[in-house]
């Protein structure tokens, strides 16, 4: 007689998508992001730069009070000391 193998299949259940949407989250979070290269400034030179029209816009955040100012792309040159020599993109 002939012995039949058994093959095992594998299934795929819900813990593998839940591995898959932690993994997705983890990757969201902690990815290094080129738009997220944020360095920390004073009023005074910030002041500078929009007289310069240098900045593109500022959003600022009340209940942190802080603010979050946007360079110009073809300004970004002129600020390269401020990251490391490398003009971000």
């Amino acid at each position: 007689m002939d012995k039949k193998k058994k093959v095992k299949v594998v299934r795929l259940n819900l813990s593998w998508l839940y591995l898959l949407l932690l993994g997705g989250i983890f990757y969201l979070l902690f990815k290094d992001s080129s738009a997220a290269n944020t360095q920390k400034t004073e009023w005074a030179r910030v002041q500078e730069m929009v007289l310069a029209g240098d900045v593109k816009e500022i959003d600022f955040i009340r209940n942190e009070y802080k603010g979050l100012v946007t360079l110009r792309s073809d300004r970004l040159e002129k600020y390269s000391a401020d990251f490391g020599g490398k003009v971000p993109e």
